[in-house]
């Protein structure tokens, strides 16, 4: 069955900083024991803002790790939407959910501005529980998958693997261990899941 996990909308005010989450909605209750809820979305918003900080501005891509597949854009000023789903999600969809929140944030953050509304991020949240989900089913969602888009845009799509992402020598495992933005009890997990090769979320 396909799956949306998490959508994340994440802003990185210069190429040395590290990315915010500005908002975000993860759904991984129903993809594993609700008693590891807590630890996969924390395991979930470091992926996102991995893959914010590793993708170049005005530039997107598709990351895959183990079960889990990330769609990641990032505008040229540093705001980036990054989009969470099992690896039998399609990829169009799922870029065209990337493309729809990335769109329809910032016209919601300039409409709030002109406004002189609270123009708070979190605001938002509600709209990215919409999203994920219409998107849950994406015949549903798409036209793309009914009216056969060219496939020429998939060109400028960057395919590859976590581990190519932030290849130079260094590991995933080495990563999560020396974060200070997981719990102990996130990192114990994943120590847990990579050791039983089983239901691996990164």
């Amino acid at each position: 069955m396909v799956k949306v996990y998490g959508i994340f909308i994440l802003n990185q005010t210069s190429p040395t900083s590290k990315p915010t989450v500005l908002c975000s909605h993860t759904d991984s209750g129903t993809w594993y024991s609700f008693l590891y809820t807590d630890q996969i979305t924390e395991l979930t918003i470091f992926l996102a803002k991995l893959l914010a900080e590793k993708t170049n501005p005005g530039y997107r891509q598709q990351v895959e790790k183990d079960e889990l597949t990330g769609y990641v854009q990032k505008t040229k000023d540093g705001l980036s939407c990054v989009v969470v789903t099992d690896q039998d999600y399609p990829f169009r969809v799922a870029f065209d959910l990337v493309r729809h929140t990335l769109r329809d944030f910032t016209d919601w953050r300039t409409q709030q501005t002109l406004s002189s509304r609270n123009d708070d991020p979190a605001q938002y949240t509600a709209t990215i529980k919409d999203l994920m989900t219409k998107f849950q089913d994406p015949m549903q969602a798409d036209k793309i998958l009914k009216l056969k888009k060219d496939l020429e845009e998939t060109k400028e799509i960057l395919h590859q693997t976590l581990e190519k992402l932030i290849d130079r020598g260094t590991h995933i495992d080495k990563l999560i261990e020396q974060t200070n933005e997981l719990s102990d009890g996130a990192k114990e997990f994943y120590r847990k899941t990579r050791k039983s090769n089983c239901c691996n979320i990164l």
